[in-house]
């Protein structure tokens, strides 16, 4: 038989461990602020709880607003998201692949790339792994959609069209 699945009562517990956690860390004169991801109540990680709606409510209901501030826990509100937990702006995606695809051929001496290849840049201090070689099939299959100066870069790249 399978695994037997997490009941009504188990959520119920799960739910009464999370907001219970708290309050008896509060009330034995702890702050919420010590509670860090790992602290457990009830085999439940409440410390990593309240990170996740430390971070930002902009998916939450207004209950499920009310339950993390019911027990000390302030809830940011997307209006006032540190800048720090802000989503980063997302560069287009063809800055990737242009750099994908020009680090492959300084490396390999050619773009005759397979399908499944990832190749794996830099940008802005940070790791990105472009499917590469899925951006390039799909170029050659909708290339008619594409704007001239996006096939001219991928033509001075050395890209196989056919």
């Amino acid at each position: 038989m399978g695994s037997p699945s997490i009941g009504y009562a188990d959520n119920v517990m799960r739910i009464t461990n999370f907001r219970q956690g708290p309050v008896a860390h509060v009330e034995a004169g702890s702050s919420v602020e010590d509670l860090v991801p790992g602290h457990t109540v009830g085999g439940e990680d409440v410390g990593a709880w309240i990170q996740r709606q430390q971070g930002s409510s902009a998916n939450l209901t207004p209950a499920q607003r009310a339950a993390p501030a019911g027990v000390g826990v302030r809830v940011t509100e997307q209006t006032e998201q540190p800048a720090a937990l802000a989503s980063p702006a997302r560069a287009d995606p063809w800055t990737f692949t242009f750099a994908a695809a020009s680090a492959y051929p300084r490396r390999e001496g050619h773009l005759t790339v397979s399908r499944k290849h990832v190749e794996t840049i830099e940008h802005d201090c940070r790791t990105h792994r472009i499917k590469l070689g899925v951006a390039l099939a799909d170029a050659r299959q909708r290339r008619a959609a594409y704007a001239p100066e996006l096939l001219d870069a991928l033509t001075a790249l050395d890209m196989r069209w056919t």
